[in-house]
Formats: C-alpha cells, structure tokens, sequence
C-alpha cells in the first residue's frame, strides 16, 4: 500500500477540481464546435476557428491529464506543481527571448511554451477561484 497523500482532504479537493475540469473542456469544446457549426457528418473539424478549438482545448484537457495523473501529487499539492512548472517556464521563456533578440526572431517553441504557461496559469487561478467559492 502507498504512503497516503500529503493531505488527504486537500488531495480529493484537488482530485474533484482536476475531473470536473476536464469534463468541462470537453463541454466546451463540443458546444463550441456544435455552436459555430464545424463539425462534419464524420466527426472531423476542418475550418480555422475548429481547429484552433481542438488545439487549445487539446492542449488543456492533456495538461489536466497529466496532472491529475501525476506521481507528484501523493506529496505535493496542485498549486506547488504548478508554481514550480511556471517558474521553470518563466526562466525558459527568458533565456529564449534572450536568444531571440540575438537571432532577430522567436523560435516557434517560445510561443508554444508561453501557450502552455497561459494554460497552466488559467488552471492555477481556475484552482484558487474553485477553492474560495
């Protein structure tokens, strides 16, 4: 048997926001390609605005995935892992704007990580708003 969590009553908290999360994305994701009428009789999303959903609902709804599936939450809470991912993410986002302006321009993986910080942020403030109401 594992070592139980850190804080048992923290961990399902942070269990319960983590699901009820991704069953949110997923909502809105499908509400979202319903609404604007993207989605094919084979289920296949093909104009811009449908793909740009998929992409950052995708997107979001792995990062979800992976926190909820993380080892790391047996001894850390969700605000610790995502603080320590957004500090990382912040040094990384530095030293690569560092080099873009030695090189004149962003390397697509910049803009890739500062999607993911945004997501990850909106998690955090997501988490805190869901832990106060």
């Amino acid at each position: 048997m594992s070592a139980p969590p850190y804080n048992d009553t923290l961990h399902k908290a942070e269990t319960a926001f983590l699901e009820q999360e991704l069953r949110a994305c997923d909502m809105t994701l499908q509400d979202g390609l319903e609404n604007a009428g993207e989605i094919s009789d084979a289920g296949d999303s093909t104009s811009e605005p449908a793909l740009w959903l998929q992409d950052l609902y995708g997107q979001r709804r792995q990062i979800l995935q992976e926190l909820l599936a993380s080892p790391q939450r047996r001894t850390h809470s969700l605000e610790h892992m995502l603080g320590d991912w957004l500090h990382w993410a912040d040094q990384r986002l530095m030293e690569m704007a560092r080099n873009a302006e030695s090189n004149g321009s962003y390397d697509p993986a910049y803009w890739e990580l500062a999607q993911q910080r945004a997501l990850r942020t909106d998690i955090l403030k997501q988490w805190w708003n869901w832990l106060h109401n």
